[in-house]
């Protein structure tokens, strides 16, 4: 069996601690605290030894991690939306 066709076995509990590390990163994006351009390889590192050493839902986690962070693009866009939540209000009211 290839390693793109082996299915995890993850529980609610794994995907919820993997949703939680997703939404601190996200923030800490929004915030301009880190930058995620690095972390797909780092994701991807950890996929591919974690599947030589035989830890197919670790390998399966990291995955899921890598798939569901936000990519370069959606970096951008964060960065313009906090620039436009931290500009002064323009026009009348």
């Amino acid at each position: 069996m290839s390693a793109e066709n082996d299915i995890p076995v993850v529980d609610g509990a794994d995907l919820a601690l993997a949703d939680a590390l997703v939404l601190v990163i996200d923030v800490l994006t929004l915030q301009g605290i880190m930058k995620t351009e690095g972390l797909d390889s780092i994701f991807g590192y950890l996929e591919e030894r974690y599947r030589e050493n035989g830890l197919a839902s670790s390998a399966g986690m990291a995955r899921y991690l890598r798939e569901h962070l936000p990519q370069p693009e959606q970096t951008t866009a964060l960065a313009r939306l906090r620039t436009l939540l931290r500009s002064p209000a323009q026009g009348s009211a």
